[in-house]
């Protein structure tokens, strides 16, 4: 595959974003060469191929996240998106591959290892957990991560994220809910792989890794209660 119809989207505002970002760039053209980055940010970090200079609209940054289709440069048909505290180490061909065969969609699965909607919906999203389980019919549904994920430009993606961008302003918070109802609205060929595409340190051993690494708050600007994921990036990016 021509690199120059393939190429990688991050998001980043606020300065553990924008480290994370910078980290995640570096990694991804260390094992990918020639693959090009488009980073959408309010300023350049350098590592970055395409700068998409927009100012940050909400807290979550999910506006920019979810208008990817809209944003990132209109001649890459295939595109991967990575959240900013993710690390690559290894060769992301086989996620464009997939795209090239004929697939709208490559998601990975959410961690932890239980693979269903009912597995991942928490107490404080109570009132869109109903909503959703009420649209789709039950909460029985894959998983699907909203971190890591990729697809092809074609009319059913185009579809997708229209709905998906509608969905998410229901409620504008997180995104993985309304990416599920977007899902069953806007149905595409989707082809899942398991969480070694998706590796969250604290849950599985980093050995395991096919390629992207995560790591669960390191890029939030607020607090959080678990300081584990900013620990293991600070480790991680020096090795790799």
């Amino acid at each position: 595959m021509k690199h120059t119809r393939a190429g990688v989207y991050v998001v980043a505002y606020g300065k553990r974003a924008r480290d994370c970002a910078a980290e995640l760039m570096r990694t991804v053209h260390k094992r990918n060469a020639g693959l090009p980055i488009c980073l959408v940010s309010d300023e350049a970090l350098g590592e970055e191929d395409v700068l998409v200079q927009l100012p940050q609209v909400e807290p979550r940054a999910r506006t920019q996240k979810i208008r990817i289709y809209e944003y990132a440069p209109k001649e890459w048909e295939y595109i991967l998106y990575l959240d900013a505290d993710t690390l690559c180490c290894g060769n992301l061909s086989p996620i464009f591959k997939v795209l090239a065969d004929g697939w709208d969609m490559v998601c990975t699965l959410s961690p932890p290892k239980k693979p269903l909607v009912a597995d991942a919906q928490r107490g404080k999203y109570t009132e869109e957990n109903v909503y959703t389980d009420k649209k789709l019919g039950s909460n029985q549904w894959l998983q699907w991560a909203g971190g890591v994920w990729a697809f092809r430009r074609c009319a059913a993606t185009k579809a997708f994220f229209e709905t998906f961008v509608a969905e998410w302003q229901r409620y504008a918070w997180r995104d993985q809910q309304a990416m599920m109802r977007a899902f069953w609205k806007s149905p595409l060929r989707i082809y899942t792989l398991g969480t070694e595409w998706n590796l969250f340190v604290h849950v599985d051993d980093p050995k395991q890794s096919a390629g992207i690494m995560h790591f669960a708050t390191a890029a939030r600007a607020w607090g959080s209660k678990n300081h584990s994921g900013r620990r293991e990036w600070r480790k991680w990016k020096a090795k790799l």
